[in-house]
């Protein structure tokens, strides 16, 4: 069922995005939660590429996340990962006008995702990101901004963890599945 926002966006219900993304890979998995939902899928860009898994935790307040947890990704040459927010979410878009919850996640995020990960193996080939699209400006260095930018990244974190659990389970080891989100230059594999 959708739901009718104050900016007149059709927004698609839970229901309908998990619907869609487990008819679009049945080998998927996806979880509801209170108020959204979360999806674990695997990616593979090409032909030639690895497969990757991928989690969309969508929650209808907020931006959702799409995060790489498997497998470890890669640094070239001490770059930090291009194109990413922080604990290295995807940047797939830049704002409400290219997508927002009156779009199935499973025609754009998904495909999206995917085109990142494509552009992530050109990256770690060649040292160039190849990929389009700006990145968003990190915006205001004020200590207001600071301060508010810190309690975001740690409340994104735990939203990260929390979206893992749900889909790993709880035995799973969710330091090594967010591996990726620590992965910076100068961290060791061992110690990231």
């Amino acid at each position: 069922m959708a739901t009718r926002k104050r900016d007149h966006v059709r927004e698609l219900g839970t229901a309908v995005q998990q619907g869609r993304l487990v008819a679009a890979d049945p080998n998927s998995r996806a979880v509801s939660r209170p108020n959204g939902m979360v999806w674990l899928g695997t990616l593979t860009p090409t032909e030639y590429s690895v497969s990757y898994e991928v989690l969309i935790d969508h929650e209808r307040t907020a931006s959702p996340l799409v995060y790489v947890s498997r497998p470890h990704l890669e640094l070239v040459r001490e770059q930090p990962l291009p194109h990413v927010y922080s604990w290295n979410t995807l940047c797939l878009y830049l704002d409400r006008r290219e997508w927002n919850g009156s779009v199935t996640i499973a025609d754009s995020l998904v495909p999206w995702a995917s085109e990142w990960l494509f552009f992530y193996e050109l990256w770690l080939a060649t040292g160039e990101w190849l990929g389009e699209g700006p990145h968003p400006d990190p915006g205001s260095a004020s200590r207001a901004a600071r301060r508010n930018y810190a309690s975001v990244k740690k409340s994104k974190l735990q939203r990260l963890t929390t979206a893992l659990r749900l889909v790993y389970g709880s035995g799973a080891d969710v330091d090594d599945l967010l591996y990726n989100a620590r992965l910076q230059p100068g961290n060791k594999a061992e110690d990231a």
